[in-house]
């Protein structure tokens, strides 16, 4: 948007004044979707504008010959009453745009910048009059919490409000979010121009009233009788006019209201005012889910493809591809709402359930859910076909939560991000690749994924896996999985939940066995440093409630230990006692060879000893050969092909290697699409690579011959080889066939089938060689 509203107030504008809120809107609910939306929205509008505007310093936001886009946030509603501003309508937002301000004047300290960043930002947090601070959200309850945040200082919010317990999670994702999003060498000056541009290109529409009352009629007004149709009803719209019959018509209008409802009562209200959208979040995930191809690449100036369009706006994305949805009758249309719109509904709201509620059979819904990974309703939604009986529904979901606990296991013990804004590319591609298919082909798949994968579980004591400022989040949901593990191999019923549950008076926290007294230890550890570095190693921790870590946290080893004995088995495994009369345990321990054993006494020796019982345990927790157990089918044809190719050739993805890796490589062929072609050089695959994507889509590439490789491409017959015994790709044998103008090194051939993919928004190009 370049053109700025009429009576429209810039962030900065909205700020100058102090605001309460009514104690009845006191309560802060967004939840980490929200704020990724919020920050990606913002980000993704600064960065195109950045890339065609090129600032140099801080006022080139506002120049008048290239103008940064502003970016709408909606209206305000206020009421003057008792001669201060309250907020009937906008506190959610305006307190996470707070939160993000924060973050950012903090981050912006972190690293160099050679702009600084515009002294008027922290008046828009809060103020200081007569030497005491006032923040401009005047919420009493919020202010220690926002102070300290400010500060950049610790806060613990664990005994505090739940809104407060919000705020500050929310703060913690925003930072996550923004060090994601701004990385590099100029990553102060980026921040620089997005906190300015924030401040100053973000718009409202402020309604001011003269008592609540008032304002409480406008916002009613506005968001029940003149709301704009969101993108949901936009589609429904749509869906519904394309079906002819007119009891067919209503019949499918039910079944949307009906099922609407269902989603939304699903889902507490967590946006400004009253109005719930979980509908949209729902239908949004769905799309992308069964029908996105491409991704906005994570580079300089790229633009934004089918993911991140049906992410805004995904009634106009289907309207425009409705027949790559295969929408093309009025049957089709029909039965996109009553069949497929009823079935991953339902598959949405059963995922909601199993995510909030820990059920048997589906724990690693459960788990993925507590590890804040969104995602995973997406790829079990990806993974299931319409046609798919009910045993298959069930299996299929609980096959892709545990490839996600997994996965997003291994990354956290190598201290890598497990989000999705880090991993998209290769989450993306993954759930593309296990789109309807059967079962047994997604076991093996996901299977080979995880084996694949750079990140070891092995990394637990190779890696010295330990507590810091990005895995101390992790920390308590491992210690859980591991004492729960325990406690169910030997008969007892899950105390998951309730490990994990921080909102009870007592809940939960981890323990260090080695009390934070160095003077104690100095002759075991050469410094305090040394110290500190294995007190918080993984072997040093266990799972104890919050009571009892309070009562031992000053304790020697020697008396706490004695206190183990009456807590979870973990901490009980420490006592001597625990090996007299437990046969269950003592049985497990002999079948399974894990080192348990008690300690009189505990150091360096024996935090490794726990570190290496912890690998133990974690190898048998996120086996990945689970994976074939829960399928229940395997596609042994698709293995032994992996495993054969694994064997014989040496093979990297074009699409992410450096073109140097290709230099003085002998080629064998490529897979792509799951098409295995054999070609023995790389002439021979860049011609065969051509007339696939030739008959792939004849269109697309003769505009490309005519346009931007034009240089390099021109009509004339091409053979390639197939080795597989897919019919979906034939050779064209006509004298159109596309084929090339070959010149350079494997490099620049490499280079030109590498762009020449991007255009046909392939997103996995495996070259094999010899």
């Amino acid at each position: 948007m370049r053109e700025k509203i009429e009576n429209s107030l810039s962030l900065f504008q909205i700020l100058q004044s102090k605001y309460t809120v009514n104690y009845y809107q006191r309560e802060y609910r967004w939840g980490k979707k929200q704020i990724e939306q919020l920050i990606d929205d913002l980000a993704n509008v600064f960065e195109d504008s950045f890339s065609s505007c090129r600032p140099v310093e801080l006022i080139d936001i506002d120049s008048t010959e290239k103008p940064f886009e502003y970016y709408y946030m909606g209206t305000v509603i206020v009421t003057s009453e008792s001669g201060k501003e309250s907020i009937i309508d906008g506190q959610q937002r305006l307190t996470s745009l707070t939160l993000l301000l924060i973050a950012l004047k903090n981050l912006h300290k972190e690293f160099d910048s050679n702009l600084g960043i515009d002294g008027n930002v922290q008046q828009l947090i809060c103020s200081s009059r007569l030497g005491k601070d006032s923040f401009n959200l005047e919420v009493p309850e919020w202010q220690e919490c926002l102070k300290a945040l400010n500060d950049g200082r610790t806060f613990d919010a664990s005994k505090c409000s739940e809104s407060v317990q919000t705020i500050f999670a929310r703060y913690n994702d925003i930072v996550d979010l923004l060090n994601d999003r701004f990385d590099g060498e100029k990553k102060g000056d980026m921040i620089s121009f997005f906190t300015g541009w924030v401040m100053y290109k973000t718009l409202f529409i402020k309604i001011v009233t003269k008592n609540e009352q008032d304002a409480n009629k406008i916002f009613v007004s506005m968001n029940d009788r003149g709301l704009s149709l969101n993108s949901s009803e936009m589609l429904k719209g749509y869906l519904l006019s394309e079906i002819k019959d007119n009891d067919e018509r209503n019949s499918a209008n039910q079944t949307w209201k009906d099922m609407v409802l269902k989603i939304k009562e699903s889902s507490a209200s967590d946006n400004d005012g009253v109005f719930n959208t979980e509908d949209v979040n729902f239908l949004s995930l769905w799309i992308r889910a069964k029908y996105a191809m491409t991704i906005r690449e994570g580079k300089k100036d790229a633009k934004d493809k089918d993911y991140e369009i049906i992410g805004r706006e995904f009634h106009e994305w289907v309207r425009n591809n409705h027949k790559s949805l295969g929408l093309v009758n009025s049957d089709d249309f029909r039965d996109f709402i009553k069949v497929k719109f009823v079935k991953y509904a339902d598959i949405y709201l059963r995922i909601k359930k199993y995510s909030d509620t820990y059920t048997e059979g589906y724990e690693d819904v459960f788990y993925n859910a507590d590890k804040d990974l969104n995602y995973q309703a997406m790829f079990i939604i990806s993974a299931i076909s319409c046609n798919d009986d009910e045993e298959t529904t069930n299996r299929k979901i609980k096959l892709v939560a545990k490839y996600i606990d997994i996965y997003s296991t291994k990354r956290l013990v190598n201290f890598s991000k497990i989000n999705w804004n880090t991993n998209k590319a290769d989450l993306f591609s993954t759930i593309k690749e296990i789109r309807d298919k059967d079962i047994g082909t997604i076991a093996v798949v996901l299977t080979s994924k995880l084996q694949k994968m750079d990140q070891k579980l092995s990394s637990i004591v190779n890696n010295d896996f330990s507590w810091n400022q990005f895995t101390g989040k992790y920390i308590l949901h491992l210690l859980a999985r591991f004492t729960d593990f325990i406690n169910v191999s030997i008969g007892s019923t899950s105390e998951f939940p309730s490990y994990v549950n921080r909102k009870v008076k007592n809940s939960y926290d981890r323990e260090h066995v080695l009390c934070d007294h160095y003077d104690w230890y100095k002759d075991e550890f050469s410094s305090n440093e040394e110290f500190n570095t294995f007190r918080y190693k993984l072997g040093d921790l266990l799972l104890l409630t919050l009571d009892k870590n309070r009562s031992y946290n000053d304790m020697p080893y020697g008396d706490k230990v004695t206190y183990y004995i009456s807590n979870n088995i973990i901490a009980q495994s420490f006592c001597e006692k625990t090996y007299d009369r437990n046969p269950k345990f003592l049985a497990l321990i002999k079948e399974k060879n894990y080192p348990f054993h008690s300690y009189e006494s505990f150091g360096k020796n024996e935090i490794n000893e726990r570190q290496e019982l912890y690998q133990s345990l974690a190898n048998d927790i996120w086996d990945e050969g689970k994976l074939r157990n829960v399928a229940g089918s395997w596609n042994e044809e698709l293995s032994q092909k992996l495993i054969q190719a694994k064997k014989e050739v040496g093979s990297v993805d074009l699409l992410k290697c450096s073109m140097d890796e290709l230099t003085n490589k002998k080629v064998k062929g490529f897979e792509i699409e799951k098409n295995t072609i054999v070609s023995d050089s790389f002439v021979s695959l860049t011609l065969n690579l051509v007339d696939y994507l030739y008959f792939k889509d004849k269109e697309t590439m003769e505009r490309l011959a005519k346009a931007k490789f034009k240089n390099r491409l021109i009509t004339k017959e091409a053979n390639a080889q197939k080795i597989n015994s897919s019919d979906k790709y034939q050779p064209i044998k006509s004298t159109d066939t596309i084929e090339v103008q070959i010149h350079g090194s494997n490099r620049d051939l490499g280079q030109f089938c590498k762009d020449l993919l991007s255009e046909f928004a392939v997103d996995s190009f495996e070259v094999f060689f010899n």
